[in-house]
């Protein structure tokens, strides 16, 4: 049990099931038939990837892409940020999820 405060009943019921594990919306399109989510925007977010439509374009590479996130996360490729900065070697990252992998090998 946590002790999160929340200002309204439906947030609060949304965000047990974050508790209980439970994904009552499901994607009919994945061939994964487990695929679920808690909340039914995560579940919009991911059918976008099921389709074509990739709204958000890069300016440099022209790569489409189905989230505004993953196009900030791409136009790191160009720019060069690397905002994930590794607190015991400075080496920055331009993914949280690359930095979280070379934390791994200060923890021997």
């Amino acid at each position: 049990m946590c002790f999160k405060d929340l200002t309204r009943l439906s947030y609060l019921t949304t965000h047990q099931l974050i508790h209980t594990g439970e994904m009552s919306h499901k994607c009919k399109v994945c061939s994964k038939a487990s695929k679920g989510f808690t909340q039914a925007y995560n579940l919009k977010e991911h059918h976008k990837t099921r389709t074509d439509d990739k709204p958000f374009t890069c300016d440099v590479s022209f790569k489409g892409f189905t989230q505004a996130s993953h196009l900030q996360t791409h136009r790191r490729i160009h720019t060069g940020e690397r905002p994930y900065t590794c607190k015991v070697c400075s080496k920055g990252f331009a993914r949280a999820a690359h930095l979280r992998g070379h934390q791994r090998i200060h923890m021997s």
